[in-house]
């Protein structure tokens, strides 16, 4: 298992796990049913499928990603029971993942967000609308992490 601290929040702990762990099993689980990752919001924990990302060769971009999404939910509170559709709620961590990459001047991350955005959803990641509640949301979290 591999343990850093987040790229993009050291607040954050980015574990990629590998079939050598004996735990990736009990994870893969996870994996299967959230997908290449998923997050412990609450601990500020990211756990990466060291596998699909072999798999995949997915490049350091593309893991980064992957993080500022999955921090992505914490910042929009997508935590418990939510009146939303999980499509809904992805696009909404895409989004704030985006604005957090460019925000860093990650932009190959950024660009490779965009271009899965928009062949997913057919949309431009740029003319997605989100409501003032969450953009405040976005921008309170990027000027926090920034000060720090």
């Amino acid at each position: 298992m591999k343990i850093l601290k987040s790229q993009l929040d050291d607040n954050w702990m980015v574990f990629t796990v590998s079939i050598l762990d004996e735990s990736y099993e009990t994870h893969k689980i996870l994996f299967n049913t959230f997908g290449i990752a998923y997050a412990d919001l609450e601990n500020r924990i990211i756990v990466i499928d060291g596998e699909a990302v072999l798999k995949d060769r997915l490049t350091p971009d593309h893991t980064l990603a992957i993080e500022a999404h999955e921090i992505g939910h914490y910042v929009l509170d997508h935590k418990g029971v939510i009146n939303k559709s999980l499509a809904e709620i992805e696009k909404e961590a895409d989004f704030a993942a985006f604005k957090i990459l460019k925000e860093f001047d990650k932009n190959r991350a950024a660009r490779l967000l965009s271009e899965r955005f928009e062949g997913t959803y057919d949309l431009n990641i740029e003319d997605y609308v989100i409501k003032p509640s969450q953009r405040l949301k976005i921008e309170n979290y990027i000027h926090d992490i920034k000060v720090i």
